[in-house]
């Protein structure tokens, strides 16, 4: 293994993705079948690792990961990780995101957006359009 990699642990509650969902481009289908093979994709001996030989994670490399919450009680039992995350959860459940490595949303809040001045903007263009 390359000094300046290392594995990534078993994830459980992330799903990660290199590019943008919801542009109109991205198969629901195709999102559910990778998802359902990402608990494989970490395990150091799966039909995978030949992937990891060839472009093993650095550190520092810039990634997209989403957190989730998967305790919650109507996400509640769960037997399947990941089912669950492709079947149960919901944008309400999503508690952190980061893009290229730079954290957006933390604990529910944007990190990047005025959300008081967008809500003081959209009320004064309602009052405008009204």
């Amino acid at each position: 293994m390359n000094p300046t990699s290392r594995p990534m642990p078993p994830m459980p509650g992330a799903v990660t993705t290199d590019r943008l969902v919801g542009t109109g481009n991205a198969d629901a289908a195709e999102l559910a079948k990778f998802s359902a093979l990402a608990h494989r994709w970490w395990a150091p001996e799966s039909e995978f690792k030949p992937l990891h030989d060839i472009n093993p994670l650095r550190v520092g490399k810039a990634a997209d990961l989403t957190a989730v919450r998967i305790g919650d009680v109507e996400t509640l039992p769960m037997y399947d990780p990941v089912s669950h995350l492709v079947n149960a959860v919901s944008r309400e459940h999503v508690s952190d995101v980061w893009i290229g490595g730079a954290r957006l949303l933390e604990s529910r809040q944007l990190q990047v957006v005025d959300s008081a001045a967008l809500a003081s903007r959209a009320r004064a263009w309602q009052q405008r359009l009204a």
